[in-house]
């Protein structure tokens, strides 16, 4: 018996708790606090989607050869440190070149890998790629 009055106790005392907290943050304590989050959240993916669609731009200006490999990996680096430095962390992790320009050189060319299929130009595209991946060490 003296458990479960113990176990009543504790369940009571956060219930209270929970009624204090939110009387004291009141609706409107709430919804400011709902608008700053959504307001943050949005901004991440604004940030992230500038990120995706410099990252995309420019693997395509590498699949048509517009682009050499070290300008592509500069353009890319400089987006990812403005708007989602997470990449930069997730090929470090994922990646055991040993700097940030041969590990964003190598996540470009692997996109290239993966929409090559049967494209001849382009796989020659990723061979001309792949010898300035090279050079870069």
């Amino acid at each position: 018996m003296t458990r479960l009055a113990a176990i009543f106790g504790i369940f009571l005392t956060g219930v209270l708790v929970a009624l204090v907290a939110t009387s004291r943050t009141g609706p409107e304590a709430m919804t400011a606090m709902h608008a700053e989050r959504s307001e943050k959240i949005g901004d991440m993916l604004a940030s992230y989607a500038c990120f995706q669609n410099t990252k995309n731009t420019t693997v395509e200006l590498l699949a048509s050869g517009q682009v050499h490999l070290a300008e592509a990996c500069n353009r890319v680096h400089e987006s990812a440190a403005q708007n989602h430095p997470d990449y930069l962390k997730f090929i470090e992790i994922s990646d055991p070149a040993p700097t940030a320009q041969e590990r964003i050189a190598r996540n470009l060319i692997g996109h290239l890998h993966s929409i090559e299929g049967a494209d001849a130009a382009l796989s020659a595209q990723v061979r001309v790629l792949e010898s300035e991946l090279a050079l870069l060490h």
